[in-house]
């Protein structure tokens, strides 16, 4: 799960949030009800980085898509940008203002007021 470019404490989070995904996947298919987590780190701490690592890893294994929300339309831009060259072997989009990116990729990321009810049907 790990990847060479976190450090120790990044890895434990993803480990974390791994072992949540994994429980959540087991209760899905018991029927069950659904996981929520939430992962807090400092400013500078790595999140973004720390949640593509999370995402690279349950796309590869599972096949799940992922959608990042991300406070600002610069912070959309910025993660697209970090993704792409974090984990080229994921294709991502994003939904911001007039652009809607989500044909095909398996990593959406967006604000929440560029989300509604049309959008989060495609």
């Amino acid at each position: 799960m790990g990847s060479p470019d976190l450090y120790p404490f990044q890895r434990e989070a993803c480990v974390s949030l791994w072992e949540v995904a994994r429980r959540a996947r087991e209760r899905k298919a018991a029927g069950g009800p659904g996981e929520r987590c939430l992962c807090v780190q400092p400013t500078g701490a790595g999140k973004t980085v720390e949640i593509l690592a999370f995402v690279r890893a349950t796309t590869l294994r599972w096949g799940w898509r992922a959608l990042v929300i991300e406070p600002t339309k610069g912070l959309v831009r910025q993660t697209r940008n970090r993704a792409d060259g974090f984990i080229p072997e994921i294709k991502s989009g994003m939904i911001v203002e007039g652009l809607c990116e989500v044909a095909g990729v398996d990593l959406v990321i967006s604000t929440a007021a560029s989300l509604h009810k049309k959008r989060l049907a495609k």
